[in-house]
């Protein structure tokens, strides 16, 4: 019986809950339980209800776990597991009892089985506990059951003589698959495919070809169940089932199943079956077939089928990639090389992808000359990620790098994006080498690609570079790029101190005007003199650099030198940037009361409603009465109305739990809520 059990455990796991999966796995216990205390053991449990404590029912499955390896023990605790499936017990007794029995139970517990088939109640009880036993008499004991078994009862029974798959049964399901009770009718076609037997087969071959609708689909469902479990005991038959089940007149689903079951079936005639199909106009039978071409065992499939997409409409070219993909072997990788001509964006696209995914060193040229070739962004973009994405290590790098002197411009600006995605920081020295190409967009993506990989060694070069004569689009990269260094690094006081050095010695203007937007990261005391001072240079182009690095500076150090040049400034674009600087920089102060009177100071001096509205946005987040006050000034202000109502709203909020008649006056003061 162990081995039964073992043998039949991956059947019977979904039917008997967590409480008895465990069993077929428990050790021996220490120590046997004497014979009065199981009759005391079984006493307590037969009158267990749900909610009521588990001990009983631990004991006992203890029991039932020791009575496993110890064989005069077997036959007291099986004994005492029937004695539950009388009447007299709880229903929940009878259930774990059932469960248990599936386990430990032999030919003597089929007479109480037979009752408990008898009735509509625990009939499932009797199903669960059955489905473990050798086939024989508990298959005898479910038909007789079954022959006076009505409603949900005779489904339970038919299911479980069909998931043991008892032939004997046959004639009882056929007659269940031609009754009128829906629910009885599925159960007795679905345990005829379970049989999976040629007889079964015959069975549901002229019951479907009566049946009409959802009947016929479910027929056809057991039809497909019956072939699959004829191909592991008659491949033949199984064959000759799934090609009737491949006719065109089938439904599509249940034509690809069965040519997927066939081609797994019969693999050395598959190649053979999947040229045929690639070959005609069967659309449902192709993507079954192209997918089946990956796990084609001949090594020469990868080859065979390269030469098959003449035969094959967009979409089926891209499956067919995908498959090929799969294969990864070198006539699979000649094959997609060849589709990146092809006319239709998705299929070049899809080539460009699996060779990523499946290249190496000597993948890089194909899409290099492809890179060369095209225009089209998107192509682009996936020739790019796939030289990211592609293995091969450090050759594939080398062989990223040794293609460069082949391509210029676009292309050429890729391929850095793509060495520096691969390589980081290790791709600088190339980078560094670019960067002062030319040609605008390879200096640029060069410039692109430090910002993100430029350590405190580039420093110094990406300094040099703002030195020299730059277009205005490659400067603003480089500056760029240089900022970001500078703000990655942990200690910048050496790399600052550079920066001044440079700005000091330089003499163009835009030069300094370069170096001057770098200060703001830089932010100590020193770079700020130089700010202020190059503030007050007579050329307006050096001034203006200066004024907007101030407008970026990171701390309140520059408040005063911002508030000075946004006080005297007459150029609105030029205020505005000073503004939202100063802004930024007295949130930094909401916190502290004194913060009022840098808001004071600014909307003194605001020119316009616009400025004001500026002003007034960041008001709202500083929670204090003066602050307060200075939002209610404005209420009377037509232009900026809205935006003083929202600041009072805000601050009067955030005050209240320290200063509720404020609040509450100013509140007063507000249109109620619409």
């Amino acid at each position: 019986m162990n081995g039964i059990v073992m043998t039949m455990k991956n059947t019977i796991y979904p039917l008997l809950g967590a409480a008895a999966l465990v069993v077929s796995c428990w050790p021996a216990p220490a120590a046997t339980p004497a014979t009065n205390d199981l009759q005391q053991l079984i006493s307590e449990v037969s009158t267990y209800h749900s909610g009521q404590s588990l001990e009983s029912l631990r004991q006992l499955e203890a029991t039932v776990r020791a009575a496993l390896h110890d064989p005069a023990l077997r036959a007291s605790v099986e004994a005492g597991l029937v004695e539950l499936l009388s009447p007299e017990a709880s229903y929940e007794a009878r259930s774990f009892a059932a469960k248990q029995l599936a386990f430990i139970g032999s030919e003597k517990a089929l007479p109480a089985m037979g009752e408990l088939l008898k009735d509509p109640q625990t009939v499932g009880l009797a199903c669960l506990a059955l489905t473990t036993y050798p086939p024989g008499k508990a298959d005898s004991l479910l038909r007789q059951a079954l022959a006076n078994a009505r409603g949900a009862a005779r489904v339970q029974i038919l299911n479980t003589l069909g998931n043991r798959r008892d032939a004997r049964s046959t004639r009882l399901f056929k007659k269940a698959a031609a009754d009128a009770d829906p629910a009885v009718f599925e159960a007795g076609a679905a345990a005829l495919g379970k049989l999976g037997t040629r007889r079964a087969w015959s069975t549901l071959e002229p019951l479907r070809r009566k049946a009409r609708g959802a009947a016929n689909q479910t027929l056809l469902e057991a039809m497909l169940v019956c072939a699959d479990r004829l191909a592991a005991s008659d491949p033949k038959s199984a064959v000759r089932a799934y090609t009737s089940l491949m006719a065109p007149h089938e439904p599509r689903f249940a034509r690809q199943a069965a040519l997927a079951a066939w081609l797994r079936l019969e693999p050395d005639a598959a190649g053979k079956r999947i040229s045929a199909i690639l070959a005609g106009s069967d659309r449902d039978l192709k993507p079954v077939a192209i997918a089946a071409v990956a796990t084609l065992p001949s090594p020469q499939a990868s080859t065979q089928f390269g030469g098959a997409f003449g035969t094959l409409e967009d979409a089926e070219k891209v499956w067919l990639i995908e498959s090929l993909a799969t294969r990864a072997d070198a006539g699979a990788k000649a094959a997609i090389a060849g589709q990146l001509a092809a006319t239709n964006l998705d299929v070049r696209i899809a080539a460009i992808g699996a060779l990523g995914d499946i290249g190496g060193a000597d993948t890089v040229a194909i899409l290099g000359r492809r890179l060369s070739e095209t225009q089209e962004a998107d192509e682009l973009k996936a020739i790019e990620n796939a030289l990211i994405a592609m293995g091969g290590g450090r050759e594939t790098d080398q062989a990223v790098q040794a293609f460069f002197p082949s391509v210029s411009g676009a292309s050429r600006a890729l391929l850095l994006s793509v060495l520096a995605r691969r390589q980081g920081s290790g791709a600088n020295a190339v980078l560094l080498q670019e960067m002062r190409s030319a040609e605008a967009a390879v200096s640029r993506a060069a410039f692109r690609a430090l910002a993100r990989t430029g350590t405190e060694q580039e420093v110094p070069a990406l300094l040099a570079a703002l030195e020299a004569q730059l277009a205005s689009p490659v400067r603003l990269e480089a500056e760029t790029a240089t900022a970001q260094v500078l703000t990655r690094l942990t200690d910048r006081a050496a790399a600052c101190g550079k920066v001044r050095e440079a700005l000091e010695k330089a003499k163009a203007s835009e030069v300094q005007s370069s170096l001057l937007g770098l200060l703001p990261v830089c932010g100590d005391s020193a770079s700020l003199d130089l700010a202020k001072k190059a503030a007050a240079n007579p050329d307006p182009a050096i001034r203006d650099a200066a004024v907007r690095a101030l407008s970026e500076w990171p701390n309140l150090e520059a408040w005063d030198p911002l508030f000075a040049a946004y006080r005297d400034s007459t150029e609105p674009a030029l205020r505005v940037a000073l503004l939202r600087g100063l802004v930024r920089l007295a949130a930094e102060e909401h916190a502290k009361p004194a913060v009022a009177d840098r808001y004071r100071a600014l909307t003194d001096q605001a020119k316009g409603d616009g400025e004001l509205k500026l002003i007034l946005g960041s008001l709202g987040g500083a929670g204090h009465p003066e602050t307060l006050q200075l939002a209610l000034a404005f209420l009377s202000r037509e232009g900026v109305r809205a935006e003083a109502e929202v600041a009072v709203r805000k601050i009067a909020e955030a005050i209240k739990p320290k200063h509720p008649e404020a609040a509450r006056d100013a509140l007063a003061k507000l249109p109620p809520k619409t």
